[in-house]
């Protein structure tokens, strides 16, 4: 149901809007499915089905069609439990930040795991009476482990990231089951459109 409300006077409307704007939330600035423009880039999640990355071919009435995986998919949107749309990726340094401090920590807990495990397996535990450049405790196996593995880690991570950049993606409903609301200024004033689904 859509309701307009059209009137010169200005200022007093200004509360109306922001009422109504505030009711909409920010669930009317989103689309729905029905909304989606051919050759849209989706990722979507239909009950008791694998979720299906890959292009919007069409609407064709309450069907969603998607074409992934060389085919193209008929999707009832009441059947879609999640739907996704492509933001496209990251900027590339950004993503390689991210991918930086990744590799750092996994690289740095990998590298400790290694040292621990092969002196723990290479090692006899004693040390040579003449002194050995290789004698350390576990723990200080370990931080040699971390600071070897960290920034081999962290430079992997960055080039990987900065190469392929991460997805971004923004949630989207289903359904068209928000209330929208628009505002239009002309000669007369402001015309105020809010609509509510009835169903």
């Amino acid at each position: 149901m859509i309701y307009f409300l059209r009137t010169g006077i200005r200022w007093p409307l200004l509360g109306v809007v922001l009422l109504a704007a505030a009711m909409a939330g920010p669930a009317a600035a989103q689309s729905s499915a029905a909304d989606l423009a051919a050759g849209t880039r989706v990722r979507v999640v239909e009950s008791g089905s694998d979720r299906v990355v890959g292009t919007v071919s069409g609407v064709r009435g309450d069907t969603l069609l998607v074409f992934a995986g060389g085919r193209e998919h008929m999707l009832a949107i009441s059947s879609i439990r999640s739907l996704q749309v492509s933001r496209g990726p990251s900027p590339r340094l950004t993503s390689a930040l991210e991918g930086g401090l990744v590799g750092l920590l996994a690289g740095g807990a990998a590298g400790a795991a290694v040292a621990v495990l092969g002196d723990a397996v290479g090692g006899d535990g004693e040390c040579d009476s003449g002194g050995d450049l290789l004698c350390f405790s576990t723990g200080e196996w370990a931080l040699v482990g971390v600071v070897v593995g960290a920034p081999v880690g962290a430079a992997s991570g960055a080039v990987a990231r900065f190469l392929s950049p991460r997805e971004r993606w923004r949630r989207v409903e289903p359904a068209a089951n928000a209330p929208r609301l628009s505002v239009q200024s002309g000669s007369g004033g402001l015309r105020i459109g809010f609509s509510v689904p009835t169903s």
